[in-house]
């Protein structure tokens, strides 16, 4: 059975942060701390940009990017792999991540640092359910 966007629902509320890597053009990495992924649609999530000079760059340099997610209840973790599709700075998926960031912000006393850029809406190229040291309970 394949993994579905729709399958993951629960990784998408924010308890737990997620980890994005990208790549520059050269195949350097850089891995940063996600402070949202939102749901968008059966094939898309949106990544919350905050802090992301290097992961900007790789971006534009190569627009394909792993998250890794992780179910609370569960603790599994999921990889999505990525594709870049566009960068928002307004309209409704910008304001709905807007929003949630603000809370996070408020709820950790970060006003004023916490400030959501930009929302990377991400094709989802696939999902895969990985082993790691939460989902095996350690």
């Amino acid at each position: 059975m394949s993994l579905q966007l729709a399958d993951l629902m629960e990784c998408f509320e924010g308890m737990i942060p997620a980890t994005m890597t990208t790549a520059s053009a050269e195949g350097i990495p850089n891995i940063s701390n996600v402070s949202k992924v939102d749901y968008v649609d059966p094939t898309h999530v949106a990544v919350s940009r905050q802090f992301f000079r290097k992961s900007m760059k790789n971006l534009a340099e190569n627009p394909q990017a792993v998250v890794l997610v992780t179910e609370p209840s569960t603790n599994k973790n999921f990889k999505l792999h990525l594709r870049l599709s566009r960068t928002e700075t307004d309209g409704p998926i910008f304001e709905q991540m807007r929003n949630r960031i603000d809370a996070i912000a408020s709820l950790t006393g970060m006003e004023g640092v916490f400030k959501l850029e930009a929302a990377y809406v991400f094709r989802v190229e696939s999902v895969e359910e990985v082993a790691g040291a939460l989902a095996d309970g350690a």
